[in-house]
């Protein structure tokens, strides 16, 4: 029964994961954004075995048109050959950005991705999912061992939450930057970049009030 509010992104990727047979053959960085308007591409090493593709959908594009997985090879071509590895899994994701009014409903308290939806392109989901579990896990910690009080939990979301919304607005920005498809807003996009006019992202903001005495440390 939480209610989530929508910030306002909503694009459709296509997520490739393969295993190759020679990682250092690929010769490809561990990560990286292909902001190329004709298709935004993203690329990761994924642990010490896998690497991973996102491919944006295009406008007319469903996922019904990658099921043959000779469409996912032509994706792929230019990055990795059919007889250099394997395809282990594909699927489309909609990439959103939600927040639930609330991490906490009495015992439901929410985390990560239950809590927070955001785009990938800055790595926060994760990141922002571990920031709740380790701000979470001390505090029930110490309300079920009867050392504090159960008031203690209502400080998670009062913390977490506006870090979690400066982690959204961030991951949006980027999104919009890697998702441009038209040429010419591209091409000012990338010249803008190559003059350094664009300023570096936020740092995220500290702690919201709560059991931290305000220092936005806990």
């Amino acid at each position: 029964g939480i209610a989530r509010r929508d910030r306002g992104f909503r694009e459709r990727w296509f997520v490739v994961d393969v295993e190759p047979d020679d990682m250092a053959a690929l010769d490809l960085p561990a990560g990286c954004q292909w902001c190329d308007p004709r298709r935004p591409t993203t690329h990761v090493q994924s642990g010490l075995r896998h690497r991973r593709w996102e491919f944006m959908l295009l406008p007319g594009e469903t996922p019904a048109d990658f099921d043959d997985p000779s469409r996912v090879w032509e994706l792929l071509d230019g990055h990795m050959r059919p007889d250099q590895g394997e395809i282990v899994r594909y699927a489309v994701y909609t990439f959103r950005s939600l927040v639930a009014d609330t991490m906490r409903a009495g015992r439901v308290l929410l985390a990560g991705d239950a809590a927070h939806l955001m785009p990938p392109f800055m790595g926060e989901g994760m990141c922002s999912g571990i920031r709740d579990a380790a701000n979470l896990a001390w505090k029930l910690d110490r309300v079920l061992t009867a050392r504090s009080g159960d008031a203690l939990l209502d400080t998670y979301t009062s913390e977490r939450a506006p870090q979690n919304l400066a982690a959204i607005a961030m991951s949006v920005e980027m999104g919009k930057v890697s998702c441009v498809l038209d040429p010419t807003a591209a091409a000012g996009r990338d010249a803008a970049l190559r003059t350094g006019a664009v300023p570096p992202p936020p740092p995220l903001p500290r702690l919201g009030p709560g059991a931290h005495l305000g220092t936005g440390d806990a």
